[in-house]
C-alpha cells in the first residue's frame, strides 16, 4: 500500500483540470519508487507542433515521498519521441518499463541547489506532487510554442549521448580570448595533438591545434600538473562549425548520416572529411574527431567560446575492398560513405576545463586572483591559507619554508601521510598543483630571507607577500628588502588558543616592521596575561617537553578564509596604506567572528622623566 502522504498527493490531483490518473501509484525498483500513470491534457497546444493535446505520461515518486526526487518520463505509446530543451535525451528505455528516458526539467535549477527556495517548490504532501504536475502541463503549452528557452537564459547544450562510446573523456581550454583566434577558421578542418593524463585516467586534452597545412591556429596554455603528468601524446583532427549541430526540437545528430544531412547546407562534407583524415586513424589508439562550434552565455546573447566535442572515430575499409575503386582521395570518400552512413555517432565526454570555466563556482576578485603570490610558511594556518587561494583562483604561487613535515603537524596541515619526512613548501606545491589544471606553484625548502638568485628573481617579481611565519626575524627579513615596486604585505598570525586572528597589511616598498610591533604590541602583553600553560600548550612528545599549541583544525580553517577576504579587500590600499584588525571567535566555539576591543583601555602610561622608562 502506498503511504498516507502519497495517497493524498494523488488524490489531489483530481481537482487539478487536464491531468487524469490512470494507474497506479504502483511500486517499482524493489519498492525504492512508486509509479503513477497519468495523462496530461494542456489547455493551449499549438496543433502545428508535434506535441499532441493529450499524451500519456509515468511519474516516478522517490519511496521517502514529500521527501526525495519526482521524475516525469513520457510513455513509450501515445506521447512524445523528440527530444526538447530542458529534456534528458528522449531515446527509447528498458523493455522492461512502459516509458521513455526523456523525463522532463519542470523543477529547472532548484533541485541542483538544494534547498535555497530557488523555484518556490512546495514540500507538503498535498501540494508537492501537484506542482511538478502544474509545471508539467505548462512545460508541453511551452514545448509546442517554442518557447522553452527565452532569452537572458543561460544557454544548455543538447544532450551528447556517449552511451555507445568508450570511458575516454576530452578536455579543452576555451576562452573569449581563444574565440578571436578560430574567427577565421569556420568551415575549416585540421589536426589536433592530444596528450593523455597519468591522473585522472583516460583522459585527453588538447595541447595544440593545426590547420590542414600544419600551420598552428591554437596552442592553449596548461598549469604545471599538465605539463608533469603526462603518459602518452596521439593526433586527432578537428572541424570547426559556424553554428551548434542542431536538430529541432532539441537533438544533436545520432548517425553520420543525420550529421551529414544537417550540414547540407554547407560546404562541410563529413564523408569527405573522414576520408582526408584516415592517415591519423590507428589501430588500437584514441582516435578522435572533434567538432567544434561558437556557444553564447545566455539565449539570444553572442558567441562567447568555442566548445568542442569528440567523436570516436571508428575504422574504415580501404578503398581498394570496393569494386572499381582506389585509394584515392575519391575512393576512400566512398569507402567512408559506404562504411560510415548508418553508423551511430560515437560521442564522447567533453569539457571545457579553461580556468573561467572551473571557477564558476566561486572566485576572489581579479586583483587577487591575477596576483604573483609570494607565501612565507607553509605550517597550520600558511598551508591552509594556500589550499584556499589557489581553489578561490589564484595560479601563480610560491611557497618558502624551510621545515619538514612531522606526523603530529597532521591534526591541523592540508598535507597527508605520504608527506611526512617531505619539506613542507615542496610537498605542498605538489599538492596545489594537482588542484587546478592552469595551476603554477613552485616550493622552496628554504628559510626566508632567499639568497639563490632564481629564488631572488620570484621574490623580486612578486605582487602579493604573505607571512604566516609568526616570525618577528622574517618581519625584520622583509622590512631589510626594498621592492622597485610597491607590494601589498600581509602578516596573519593566530593568538595561543586561536580565539583571535592578528592581522597586518601595508601596501609599499618594504614591510613596516615597527609599525606593526608599536600596534601588536598591547595584544602580546594581553595574550601573556592570558596564557595558561596546561590548557593552552601540551607535551607532544614523550621526554624533554616539546610544547604544542592545542588548535583544532576547525578553527584554522576558519582564520584562513578570512585571510583570503580581507586580503581581497586591501587589494585597494592606497600607497604607503596600512591595516591592521584583531578579530575574535566566542570562546565556546561558536564560529562567530566579530573585531576585538581594543586591550588595556582604562590603563594609563608613566614615563620617567630622567631615564626614559615607562610603566
Amino acid at each position: 500500500m502506498p503511504p498516507s502522504e502519497l495517497t493524498a498527493a494523488v488524490s489531489s490531483l483530481d481537482s487539478l483540470d487536464g491531468v487524469t490518473v490512470v494507474e497506479g501509484p504502483s511500486p517499482h525498483d524493489e519498492g525504492s519508487k512508486w509509479v503513477l500513470e497519468v495523462q496530461l491534457q494542456p489547455d493551449e497546444i499549438d496543433l502545428t507542433s508535434q506535441i499532441p493535446q493529450e499524451s500519456t505520461w509515468f511519474v516516478l515518486i522517490d519511496s521517502t515521498y514529500p521527501g526525495g526526487s519526482i521524475r516525469i518520463y513520457p510513455a513509450e505509446e501515445r506521447s512524445i519521441t523528440a527530444t526538447y530543451p530542458h529534456q534528458r535525451l528522449n531515446v527509447a528505455g528498458d523493455e522492461e518499463t512502459p516509458w521513455r528516458k526523456g523525463n522532463i526539467c519542470v523543477a529547472r535549477y532548484g533541485h541542483i541547489i538544494g534547498r535555497s527556495g530557488a523555484t518556490g517548490e512546495p514540500n507538503s504532501p498535498e501540494e508537492r506532487l501537484r506542482w511538478h504536475l502544474e509545471r508539467a502541463l505548462s512545460w508541453l503549452e511551452a514545448a509546442s510554442k517554442g518557447e522553452l528557452r527565452q532569452e537572458g537564459e543561460p544557454f544548455e547544450l543538447p544532450i551528447f549521448s556517449t552511451n555507445t562510446a568508450p570511458q575516454n573523456r576530452v578536455a579543452f581550454n576555451e576562452t573569449e580570448e581563444s574565440l578571436e583566434f578560430w574567427r577565421s577558421e569556420f568551415g575549416n578542418w585540421g589536426f589536433v595533438d592530444f596528450v593523455e593524463l597519468t591522473e585522472p585516467s583516460d583522459v585527453f586534452l588538447t595541447k595544440q591545434f593545426r590547420d590542414e597545412d600544419d600551420n598552428v591556429v591554437y596552442h592553449p596554455e596548461w598549469g604545471e600538473y599538465i605539463r608533469s603528468n603526462i603518459c602518452s601524446q596521439t593526433q586527432g583532427a578537428w572541424l570547426l562549425l559556424e553554428e551548434p549541430p542542431i536538430e529541432p526540437p532539441w537533438e544533436v545528430p545520432e548517425t553520420w548520416s543525420d550529421l551529414a544531412n544537417l550540414l547540407g547546407d554547407s560546404s562541410i562534407d563529413p564523408f569527405e572529411l573522414r576520408a582526408n583524415i584516415d592517415s591519423i586513424v590507428e589501430d588500437d589508439a584514441f582516435n578522435c574527431l572533434l567538432i567544434g562550434f561558437p556557444i553564447p552565455d545566455e539565449v539570444g546573447g553572442t558567441s562567447e567560446l568555442i566548445h568542442w566535442q569528440g567523436i570516436e572515430l571508428s575504422d574504415v575499409r580501404p578503398a581498394s575492398e570496393l569494386p572499381g575503386f582506389r585509394e584515392t582521395p575519391r575512393g576512400k570518400e566512398v569507402a567512408a560513405r559506404v562504411d560510415l552512413s548508418r553508423d551511430s555517432i560515437r560521442w564522447l565526454d567533453s569539457d571545457n576545463w579553461a580556468r573561467e570555466q572551473l571557477s564558476r563556482r566561486g572566485h576572489i576578485q581579479d586583483p587577487l586572483r591575477e596576483a604573483s603570490v609570494l607565501l612565507i610558511g607553509a605550517g597550520a594556518l600558511g598551508s591552509t591559507v594556500a589550499e584556499g587561494l589557489v581553489r578561490d583562483g589564484c595560479h601563480d604561487l610560491t611557497i618558502v619554508d624551510g621545515e619538514t613535515l612531522e606526523i603530529g603537524n597532521l591534526a591541523r596541515h592540508t598535507l597527508t601521510l605520504p608527506d611526512v619526512g617531505e619539506n613542507k613548501a615542496e610537498a605542498l606545491a605538489n599538492r596545489l598543483n594537482s588542484v587546478s589544471p592552469h595551476v603554477d606553484v613552485d616550493g622552496f625548502s628554504v628559510s626566508f630571507p632567499l639568497e639563490e638568485d632564481e629564488q631572488l628573481e620570484v621574490v623580486e617579481s612578486v605582487d602579493v607577500v604573505i607571512d604566516c611565519t609568526a616570525s618577528n626575524s622574517v618581519l625584520q627579513a622583509l622590512n631589510s628588502c626594498s621592492w622597485e615596486e610597491p607590494v601589498l604585505f600581509c602578516s596573519a598570525s593566530m593568538g595561543r588558543r586561536a580565539n583571535r586572528l592578528f592581522y597586518f597589511a601595508s601596501y609599499s616598498l618594504s614591510f613596516p616592521a615597527s609599525q606593526f610591533q608599536e600596534e601588536f604590541e598591547p595584544w602580546r602583553l594581553q595574550e601573556q596575561i592570558e596564557w595558561q600553560p596546561g590548557e593552552d600548550a601540551v607535551p607532544e612528545r614523550v621526554g624533554c617537553w616539546h610544547p604544542a599549541s592545542v588548535i583544532r583544525m576547525d578553527q584554522v580553517m576558519t582564520w584562513a578564509g578570512t585571510i583570503t577576504r580581507l586580503l581581497e579587500q586591501d587589494t585597494s590600499l592606497g600607497l604607503r596604506g596600512t591595516e591592521f584588525r584583531v578579530l575574535e571567535s566566542r570562546d565556546d566555539g561558536t564560529p562567530t567572528v566579530s573585531e576585538a576591543e581594543p586591550p588595556f583601555q582604562d590603563v594609563e602610561q608613566w614615563v620617567a622623566p630622567d631615564s626614559g622608562v615607562s610603566v
